[in-house]
């Protein structure tokens, strides 16, 4: 429904807000050209490439091109491997700006092709701090210690609640930065029932249990794949914790699996939604589920067999108590200036704007993602649950997390279908933990030697779907 209002929205602000800013004054009369490149994959469908070009200009460039209109800002979408980003951005071609997802970035920063930061904040009058500090300190973790790239929207993940089922129960709900194992032990409380009436205390996904726990995983100390790419750290005391936890949530149904979603499903407009569908009393989601939630609860009436959800929200629970780190982020409008750069000033004027308190009020009614500015979203009278909880933890960033690079390399598909099937073994007894892990490493790392001899044998264009 956002969507289909976005047009008639977005020409409305422009009228009201064109003249006004509290940036800078605008630029002399001096035209200049601004290059875009937006390396965000292309969905391969018809018009895929038009329709890319369209989303990117209404999205990132309408706006700021109204309000400077001495700046010419042309867009260029990218396809091509990620040699040939590397070698674009290192020649006198080399765009102004560059535009690309959360994934992308560990091959801009591994060969240095993008300018710092904070020395242009510094020398500007950027509010650095109308970004949430959480948000600012994962930017810089990100770039080890260093800020190369600015986001206007972000979707992160937290804990919602049914506070009818608690209510019911009588137990206490969930609070922010609980511990996971605070969390488990209040999921065992609220699971109940048998059949087409169990409840399960919290969902972590409606994926497979291996995708679930990556929610979790995401915070160990030990990342699964280490720094040098070629090995597969699941053999450590931690993983294996882990999957005995988790096969004991399983077989005690505190969280849902596939096979309960296949046995236990009940009619209803939302069966592929476990908080939707009333099969579980707690859920990690995203904003954009939340706001699946809403719009169910304010169309409820249209829906068979379903009544609105009485709900609120959580932060992700952390590993060790008192910490702020957990869960992670994916950003939306990520921008960085190339080193290369021939036009750096606009560049960064482009980019003030865009993360800019004014662009995210304009902009906040016509995205499905957060705004970076915490304060703007606390001004949207629809989101009246908990939204700090979205805000409170500084999100982790690890570069060689396999879910990152799925539409890069399909061998990382590959390599989590192994531990797949490790983990089912584990689930049905036939191996313990530790050796299915052990299978999952001696298996895994044979791709992972194959993806670094062979890097292009199975890739795809340069996160191109």
């Amino acid at each position: 429904m956002l969507k289909m209002l976005y047009g008639f929205i977005v020409s409305l602000v422009l009228i009201v807000n064109t003249g006004c800013s509290a940036l800078a004054t605008l630029p002399t009369s001096k035209q200049t050209v601004l290059h875009l490149l937006d390396v965000t994959p292309i969905e391969q469908v018809t018009n895929g490439y038009m329709k890319k070009m369209e989303s990117t200009r209404s999205k990132y460039v309408d706006l700021f091109q109204a309000k400077y209109p001495t700046i010419t800002l042309e867009v260029e979408l990218f396809e091509g491997t990620a040699q040939e980003l590397t070698e674009r951005l290192q020649s006198n071609q080399s765009p102004d700006v560059v535009l690309f997802e959360t994934n992308q970035l560990p091959v801009l920063l591994s060969d240095n092709l993008l300018q710092p930061l904070d020395p242009l904040i510094s020398k500007s009058n950027f509010d650095l701090q109308a970004i949430s500090p959480t948000l600012v300190e994962s930017f810089k973790q990100i770039g080890n210690g260093t800020i190369y790239s600015l986001a206007p929207f972000f979707s992160s993940k937290v804990v919602v609640y049914n506070k009818a089922f608690f209510n019911a129960a009588g137990v206490a709900f969930p609070t922010n930065q609980m511990t996971w194992d605070q969390l488990f032990e209040l999921a065992g409380k609220m699971t109940s029932g048998d059949g087409k009436q169990h409840i399960a205390g919290i969902s972590l996904s409606n994926s497979d249990l291996l995708d679930s726990m990556s929610v979790y995983t995401s915070g160990l100390a030990s990342t699964m794949i280490s720094p040098t790419g070629d090995q597969l750290n699941v053999d450590q005391p931690e993983w294996e914790k882990t999957w005995t936890q988790f096969s004991r949530l399983y077989h005690q149904k505190i969280i849902p699996t596939s096979e309960d979603f296949m046995q236990y499903s009940v009619a209803g407009p939302f069966t592929y939604d476990d908080f939707l569908s009333k099969r579980s009393a707690m859920s990690v989601v995203d904003i954009e589920q939340i706001q699946n939630i809403m719009y169910a609860n304010q169309k409820a009436a249209k829906f068979e067999n379903f009544s609105p959800i009485d709900f609120d929200v959580v932060s992700l629970p952390v590993h060790r108590s008192g910490s702020n780190e957990g869960g992670n982020a994916t950003f939306y409008g990520l921008m960085g200036i190339p080193v290369h750069a021939a036009n750096a000033e606009d560049a960064w004027t482009y980019l003030q704007y865009i993360n800019s308190d004014e662009f995210a009020k304009i902009k906040q009614n016509t995205t499905p993602y957060l705004s970076t500015h915490e304060s703007i979203g606390s001004e949207n009278p629809h989101m009246n649950f908990n939204l700090k909880a979205f805000y409170s933890l500084i999100p982790t960033f690890d570069p060689q997390n396999p879910y990152l690079y799925f539409n890069d390399d399909f061998r990382y598909q590959e390599l989590m279908n192994i531990g797949r099937s490790a983990l089912k073994d584990v689930l049905d007894g036939k191996i313990t933990a530790k050796d299915g892990l052990l299978m999952w490493k001696q298996q895994g790392e044979v791709i992972l030697k194959d993806i670094q001899s062979h890097p292009d044998a199975k890739k795809n264009p340069f996160m191109s779907y």
